[in-house]
């Protein structure tokens, strides 16, 4: 392709194949509920925008502009922490950036101009600084980038005759694997999740996807009991959850909406809140997922979903005002707090963006032996309902269980649930 020289599209720049919705001190924004946001763009001469693309063990990833130069960048939850990751004295280099992070690792791309005006994108790995650079681009192939990482493995896609394959390293150009399944015409891995690799498979169009580290264990996760979903692809993955989107109507022009798995095509979740417009789930962790999604006349709205459409979360809302749209497109936590990476958009002609890291403190965990006997059963909802009726000689807990400030018969009811094997509240 002709290279413009341009700065990318305001979107998380490889996933960009599936979604155009985002063509000092530490500020922290005002929370909603136990959220805030934290503006993680630096302060350097020429930098108009930035993007936070991950997180993981403390770091987000993602890119800055500088000077109309797209640049790799990396976090440690401030705008004073960013390194920039471009890597000095590579030949015709014009653009970087870094998509995941897994432990102190990033990857993701940089790109390069021929003599011919023609670029390319090609995956890279880095540990933190831009000296650190591994150039994971296997030889014979146009193109590839990189998007995910775990402790050992790199995932991602090359390209033969300008078509995506999905690919996997072990940390070298010459380990490079390819996990392209026979049968569909491109494929690229989006995810790691432990022994599983989760992305999507173009099989006319492109379908949500898992594999087993070959191209034969392929798994099309496409769910088929809905017949009106067109297009489907998993974005995010962890702790065998899958998250993405799914297309309901025409391929062109039908409205996404954000989705969920658990491995396969009949496990999938419609995770678009009641009276939203459409959106998606860009990744997952822990149970919990990011995205986004619009209502009608309004634009998209950075959301963390718990595994459910109503159990949505509204991270613009923790946004100060003046932001027109934002996308949440990473999250993890650290046992302590949960921590969200993505975009806040401003309006005007150059639409330039903030990248912003939304932190919460996880709810503590439930203690459902509520009598503490050592055993999970009837006796527990027995006692919760003897004190929420005022007598507490069977325990000494909260009897507010559900955590909604109150002690009544909803604690009760949130308790039945969880003996019954539900997530705690």
């Amino acid at each position: 392709m002709r290279s413009t020289r341009r700065t990318f599209a305001l979107a998380r720049p490889d996933r960009a194949r599936l979604f155009a919705l985002l063509a000092a001190a530490c500020p922290a924004y005002a929370a909603m509920g136990q959220w805030t946001a934290i503006n993680l763009e630096p302060t350097a001469p020429g930098l108009v925008t930035s993007q936070a693309y991950g997180v993981h063990a403390g770091q987000q990833v993602g890119i800055v502009v500088v000077n109309g130069e797209t640049q790799a960048a990396v976090w440690s939850g401030s705008p004073g922490s960013y390194v920039n990751l471009s890597p000095a004295g590579v030949p015709n280099l014009f653009a970087s950036a870094a998509l995941g992070a897994h432990a102190g690792v990033q990857v993701g791309y940089i790109a390069v101009v021929n003599d011919e005006g023609d670029d390319f994108s090609l995956a890279a790995m880095w540990s933190g600084t831009p000296q650190s650079y591994v150039d994971l681009h296997p030889p014979g192939f146009e193109q590839s980038r990189a998007l995910a990482a775990d402790s050992t493995t790199q995932a991602g896609w090359v390209t033969v005759n300008g078509v995506p394959r999905a690919a996997l390293w072990t940390g070298t150009p010459a380990s490079y694997i390819s996990l392209h399944p026979t049968g569909p015409t491109q494929s690229i891995i989006t995810a790691l999740d432990g022994e599983t690799q989760a992305g999507y498979a173009s099989v006319g169009f492109s379908h949500a996807s898992l594999w087993r580290g070959t191209p034969e264990s392929w798994v099309d996760m496409h769910p088929v009991q809905v017949p009106e979903i067109s297009v489907s692809a998993v974005l995010g993955a962890h702790n065998g959850q899958q998250a993405g989107w799914a297309i309901y109507g025409p391929a062109s022009g039908g409205i996404s909406h954000p989705a969920l798995w658990t491995g396969s095509a009949d496990s999938y979740v419609d995770l678009l809140p009641a009276g939203w417009r459409d959106g998606m789930a860009i990744a997952t962790y822990d149970g919990r997922q990011a995205g986004n999604a619009r209502m009608a006349g309004s634009d998209y709205r950075a959301l963390v979903w718990s595994g459910t459409p109503g159990s949505f979360e509204n991270l613009h809302d923790v946004l100060p005002t003046g932001y027109l749209r934002s996308n949440a497109l990473g999250i993890w936590n650290d046992g302590v707090n949960w921590y969200v990476a993505g975009i806040a958009v401003t309006p005007g002609p150059a639409f330039t963006s903030d990248a912003i890291l939304w932190v919460s403190p996880m709810a503590p965990a439930c203690e459902p032996d509520f009598n503490l006997d050592g055993n999970v059963d009837q006796d527990d909802i027995a006692c919760l309902t003897q004190v929420v009726a005022g007598d507490a000689s069977c325990s000494a807990q909260d009897p507010d269980f559900n955590g909604d400030g109150n002690v009544d018969q909803d604690d009760i009811a949130a308790l039945e649930q969880v003996v019954a094997g539900a997530p705690c509240p």
